[in-house]
């Protein structure tokens, strides 16, 4: 375990999901590393974010950092798993919501316009932070 809530990490094929303690407070950043390829991501991807969401909540963060600077490939399927995710933050009576702090990578084409889309459709969730 890499972080004081207890979060394990998710790994499946070519994806692994690290979830660690941040040293600016009490938050964790997800880090997502690999490619979702799958053909039915949310299967398997959904119940563990479904339990980091309520973990998350437990814990009363108020932000958390999501990073996909080493994650290669987001197929559809998977980026439909982590609206599913951004979804349910919105929500969320607003004394239990939590902001994402989005940090991807600024030279790649694909994750500028996955995750701008996602800012669009999350605009009082998300901050993106390109690096």
């Amino acid at each position: 375990m890499s972080n004081k809530f207890g979060i394990e990490n998710f790994s499946k094929d070519e994806l692994t999901i690290e979830v660690k303690d941040r040293s600016e407070g009490n938050t964790i950043s997800v880090n997502w590393i690999g490619r979702v390829y799958m053909i039915d991501p949310s299967e398997i991807i959904g119940p563990y974010l479904e339990n980091v969401h309520k973990i998350i909540q437990d814990n009363s963060l108020k932000y958390i950092n999501v990073d996909f600077t080493e994650l290669r490939l987001l197929n559809s399927s998977g980026l439909k798993a982590v609206i599913k995710w951004f979804k349910s933050i919105g929500e969320l009576p607003e004394e239990k919501k939590y902001k994402i702090k989005l940090v991807y990578d600024g030279g790649s084409d694909w994750q500028i316009t996955s995750l701008s889309m996602l800012n669009e459709l999350f605009p009082k969730i998300i901050e993106k932070i390109p690096v």
